[in-house]
């Protein structure tokens, strides 16, 4: 909740190491960013994949 899709991203390239990261606060409430697509372009060109399953579907971790 502190921050949007596209400082989220700046987080995980800058701070972490992550293979993968699954996005999943967007939408939440109606002052934040409402889908995935500043956090994914975000992390475009970084070698991060973006893991978002639909609502129900599982995925392996």
């Amino acid at each position: 909740f502190t921050m949007g899709g596209a400082v989220a991203a700046l987080a995980c390239r800058r701070f972490f190491k992550f293979d993968t990261v699954v996005p999943c606060h967007f939408g939440t409430f109606p002052m934040i960013d409402q889908t995935s697509e500043k956090f994914e372009a975000g992390l475009e060109g970084s070698g991060v994949k973006v893991a978002l399953p639909k609502i129900g579907e599982t995925i392996a971790i």
